[in-house]
């Protein structure tokens, strides 16, 4: 065989194997899941309906948002809970939404919280949750936590301001077990603050609700936010196995 058809087989051969692989990789990507549909997507702009355990301080709020203004004076359990959507089990998700913590008080953490429907006790076993969390000293800050969590505590925020609304993005992959805190200020966009924690294990959910869980009587003073803008969405795969086997053809080829 003489020196030209060599290099030209070399060529179709090369030829082939790229339209082979950009074949794969097409199919794998058009393979892939369509973004999903929020479980969860509220405005509030009108009134939703949730039931609410306190409709005096847990409730919607005309201005376009949802409230929870809670005690532990009373063990009173105050929450508002969003209709029951499919149950998220070991899958990735991302959870966001907009707060802003109002009238702090030491000692009572009204929070937003992924539940399991029909649990007795939001505040004690939540899925995972952020809490607006103060104490005497003056320190205010959101808590990031969950059942699975040692102490039921993931992390902390930097010390927030009352009266100013935060957004919170919060994305969990079940694979690396890993779990991305975004806060950003609502109004500007500036950071707030962000964090990645590895190792977490979440339990299953299917429900969010709002509030707060009164323990026996200790501070006995008031604590209240404003919740808007809340979405729980399953998180797709970003890449399919077939479009990688197809990046290894050719990338093996390149060898």
């Amino acid at each position: 065989m003489g020196r030209a058809m060599k290099v030209n087989v070399r060529m179709k051969s090369a030829v082939e194997r790229l339209y082979v692989g950009t074949a794969i990789i097409v199919f794998g990507l058009t393979a892939l899941p369509a973004a999903a549909n929020p479980l969860l997507d509220e405005d509030f702009e009108s009134d939703p309906g949730w039931t609410s355990t306190d409709m005096s301080n847990v409730r919607w709020d005309s201005g376009g948002f949802y409230r929870a203004r809670v005690t532990d004076a009373d063990e009173q359990a105050r929450w508002g809970y969003s209709p029951v959507f499919a149950k998220m089990d070991a899958q990735s998700f991302s959870l966001e939404f907009d707060m802003r913590p109002v009238d702090p008080d030491w000692g009572t953490y009204p929070l937003v919280g992924l539940i399991l429907d029909g649990i007795a006790s939001p505040y004690e076993v939540p899925s995972l949750r952020v809490e607006a969390h103060w104490s005497d000293d003056g320190v205010k800050k959101f808590l990031l936590g969950s059942s699975q969590s040692p102490g039921k505590r993931i992390g902390w925020s930097p010390p927030f301001d009352t009266d100013t609304w935060y957004r919170h993005k919060i994305q969990y992959d079940v694979a690396g077990q890993a779990l991305t805190w975004l806060i950003s200020i609502r109004d500007s966009g500036v950071a707030f603050h962000s964090e990645v924690f590895s190792g977490v294990s979440l339990t299953p959910f299917n429900q969010l609700a709002v509030g707060y869980q009164g323990a026996p009587p200790v501070y006995g003073g008031w604590a209240e936010i404003y919740i808007d803008n809340i979405t729980v969405t399953p998180e797709p795969a970003t890449l399919s196995l077939l479009a990688l086997g197809g990046l290894a053809l050719m990338g093996r080829r390149r060898r």
